[in-house]
């Protein structure tokens, strides 16, 4: 009757009793519920919420990585003063946990691991500050163990140092530092379209959010079909030609592009093979 809008008194008067039983019984009451209520909570945590300039790269797939490629994220990084590192997911391939049956042996983990090592360690000679999200990929191992493996477990096997943060979320944000831009949602979406961009495109206006968006390994920069956000395709640092799946039989899948994005000053810039990056431009001939 008070979250009517009955008040103390008007209650005490109803129930012949004094406006302090009253507030004594709602407030055991209110204490009583909340008791109940945490009986319902899940905390799952919060994805980050991060500033700065950012490179941003995903789908690396070790081992079945393009490496030559690779470097250029370093070099650009370079080029520009860039130290943070964004890997978007499918850091790692794990067809071992895969629920689908190999037609080849599969890679094993302690491959995929040692490449990892070699990587991040290779990393962490440039960046001083690498965020991992979660991809489909690397939530293999989780689903293989029941989620009894967590992210750090996972990533944790790969590097201990205090640079390397790793997130089970699939998604972050990073605020532009234009007051009048949008903030920049980066996803590992689980899903997935032939058609680059339309992916990338209905998350723009479900988060009303630029996107950077993986798991669709195309390669593309465009506006949403409002011309309200900026959407992206953000490539992959997958060699194809090493994928089973992709290589062995004819099929009508789109393909695979490789591509990583530089988010500097609020503006986004995208990379890709020659002719969509012209690399001459970005690395000393020397090089």
């Amino acid at each position: 009757m008070n979250r009517a809008g009955y008040t103390y008194r008007e209650l005490a008067r109803i129930h012949n009793i004094t406006v302090g039983k009253v507030a004594g019984k709602i407030d055991r009451y209110i204490k009583s519920d909340q008791k109940k209520l945490k009986l319902f909570e899940v905390d799952l945590g919060s994805p980050w919420l991060l500033q700065g300039d950012w490179m941003i790269i995903g789908d690396v797939h070790l081992p079945c990585t393009d490496y030559g490629f690779l470097q250029l994220v370093i070099k650009v990084a370079k080029k520009y003063g860039i130290k943070k590192l964004i890997i978007a997911g499918d850091f790692f391939t794990l067809d071992i946990a895969s629920k689908y049956q190999q037609v080849v042996p599969a890679i094993q983990w302690e491959m995929e691991r040692k490449a990892g090592r070699l990587v991040v360690a290779e990393l962490l000679e440039w960046f001083d500050d690498l965020r991992f999200l979660m991809g489909n990929h690397d939530r293999r191992l989780q689903r293989l163990t029941d989620g009894q493996l967590d992210e750090n477990d996972i990533f944790g096997m790969i590097s201990s140092s205090d640079k390397v943060h790793v997130s089970n979320w699939g998604h972050c944000v990073v605020e532009n530092k234009n007051k009048d831009g949008y903030p920049w949602r980066i996803t590992h979406s689980s899903n997935y379209s032939i058609n680059q961009l339309t992916v990338a495109d209905a998350l723009s206006n479900k988060f009303q959010m630029n996107i950077i968006s993986h798991h669709e390994h195309h390669l593309a920069q465009g506006w949403d079909r409002y011309k309200r956000f900026v959407v992206i395709n953000n490539g992959c640092l997958v060699d194809q030609n090493k994928l089973a799946y992709v290589m062995l039989d004819d099929n009508k899948m789109s393909g695979m592009t490789l591509g990583f994005v530089m988010l500097q000053n609020g503006v986004a810039t995208t990379f890709g093979k020659y002719p969509y990056t012209d690399w001459n431009e970005i690395i000393d001939e020397k090089e």
